[in-house]
């Protein structure tokens, strides 16, 4: 079976499709082989990240992932957009030549970059994507300078221990990981009782989807490179540990938790909340948003658990959140922490509202999110992806933006409150595009200053839109944020937009 948009009757089930909920797709995509990728341009777009900031602060360069979600071509890609070029660009089409590199379709939401290795002029990092239907994660190398940025997913040409698929791509074995679900004998407890939850089964593996990047301290050891993976078809939750140099890196299997306790629900979004009080693992939390695979209700629900217990493998204390009573409805859209790990703003699609959560833990930094719902802003239609993003107070302080699918908008709030307890809308900024999927933040250096800028890919049209959210040039003034906005990059896509 070929899954198309022209098979797919509304937007909304391709959205749905889109983001994870039809198993169909899953289970015929490893027989899908199309024509050879394009080059300088998108492909039904989902994730995007930027660079690590150089010296001077700039993050100049965005990898976007082309997921092929119609399998139209053999592979997926990631391209590399000179932020510093579209910025400029007198007619909203993007740079002419874009550094691209294959990896499998399917490819969903791009984490990172997490900075392994630096120089005086050279950051080494890697970021990470899953691939539905074919249990497999690429761990991706990227090295950038002030000029220049490079991506790579191992030796390009070492076809060793590699599928039919795998093959095709740019990728060599130690970077398309992949985990057999069988291998897994089973996690501790969450609960912290005795005993274990029994191991996934075959299919509970199938749809990785959701990763996170970050460092950690345990308490008594070294700094250590994780990378965390949720998968849309069951609640298992895989920990790996990073290592490697200079572009040779490799992820390793540490710990597989079943982070729902044997329920049936998949997870949507994985990430870490953060503890200012304490940065050893003890005080931070891994969560997860749940993601019912299949068309039935899909819980507003937070699994999450100490870090520390997670990485040791030994169960302890954890915490399942259901929100549906708190916002009503179901469907978790997505979720984005404060820099502080005190609030979370949480999006949920049916119905649409933009909540703002409690996930302070307390004097001594160890306690679990309380996750109580502090303040509800509604919003009208499928908010998929939430982003933080921290300007500095003499920048106009932290926005939350909103991606509404739906609504082919993007909207802007601003914490407010003497906590931050609330959200208050700033603007809804049209023309970015069909289908907003995911968000980015970057700080750009340009010869006319910084500039703050909210990066949006859109599906349907194979997009990149820019928001322009620099407090000198807009003062936050609603007009004037759409104003300076570099809008409609896809103009200068290859492929025309498709209505859905």
């Amino acid at each position: 079976m070929r899954i198309t948009p022209a098979t797919v009757a509304t937007r909304t089930a391709a959205a749905l499709a889109a983001l994870g909920v039809f198993a169909a797709l899953a289970a015929c995509s490893s027989a899908l082989l199309g024509a050879a990728a394009p080059v300088d341009t998108f492909y039904y777009p989902i994730g995007i990240a930027v660079s690590s900031k150089d010296p001077t602060g700039n993050q100049q360069f965005a990898y976007v992932v082309s997921s092929n979600f119609d399998q139209e071509y053999s592979t997926g890609w990631i391209s590399v957009v000179d932020l510093q070029q579209a910025w400029t660009s007198t007619n909203g089409q993007l740079p002419p030549t874009m550094a691209r590199l294959l990896v499998r379709s399917l490819g969903g939401p791009l984490s990172g970059p997490l900075t392994l290795e630096t120089d005086p002029t050279t950051n080494h990092d890697v970021l990470l994507v899953g691939h539905r239907g074919s249990s497999t994660v690429t761990l991706v190398e990227a090295t950038t300078s002030a000029v220049a940025s490079s991506i790579s997913c191992g030796d390009s040409t070492n076809k060793t221990n590699l599928d039919s698929q795998e093959k095709l791509t740019d990728c060599d074995r130690a970077h398309l990981v992949k985990n057999d679900a069988l291998s897994i004998v089973g996690s501790p407890s969450l609960a912290g009782t005795t005993g274990t939850v029994p191991g996934p089964v075959v299919n509970d593996l199938i749809d990785p989807y959701s990763t996170a990047l970050f460092d950690f301290t345990p308490q008594g050891g070294t700094n250590q490179h994780v990378a965390i993976v949720g998968h849309l078809s069951s609640p298992w939750l895989l920990a790996y540990n990073i290592t490697g140099s200079n572009g040779l890196h490799s992820m390793s299997l540490v710990q597989a938790t079943d982070i729902g306790g044997g329920t049936t629900e998949g997870l949507g979004q994985v990430g870490i909340i953060p503890n200012p009080l304490n940065n050893q693992a003890s005080g931070q939390v891994v969560y997860a948003t749940s993601r019912v695979y299949g068309m039935v209700p899909q819980y507003s629900t937070i699994y999450s658990m100490l870090l520390s217990p997670l990485w040791a493998g030994t169960g302890g204390l954890n915490a399942t959140i259901n929100l549906n009573g708190q916002i009503g409805g179901d469907n978790v859209g997505a979720m984005a922490v404060s820099k502080d790990g005190k609030r979370a703003y949480f999006g949920n699609q049916n119905p649409g509202v933009l909540a703002v959560l409690d996930t302070d833990q307390g004097d001594q930094g160890t306690d679990m999110p309380r996750y109580a719902v502090l303040s509800e802003f509604p919003l009208p239609r499928k908010p998929v992806d939430v982003l933080y993003v921290d300007r500095p107070p003499a920048g106009g302080g932290p926005l939350v933006a909103v991606a509404s699918f739906d609504d082919d908008s993007v909207y802007l709030f601003r914490p407010v409150g003497t906590t931050g307890d609330q959200v208050a809308l700033l603007a809804r900024v049209t023309g970015v595009g069909l289908g907003p999927v995911a968000l980015a933040h970057a700080t750009l250096v340009t010869p006319l200053g910084i500039k703050e800028l909210i990066l949006a890919t859109t599906f349907f049209d194979h997009g990149l839109s820019m928001i322009n959210v620099t407090y000198a040039d807009t003062q936050d003034d609603p007009a004037l944020v759409v104003k300076y906005s570099k809008l409609d990059l896809h103009n200068g896509n290859k492929h025309a937009p498709r209505t859905p």
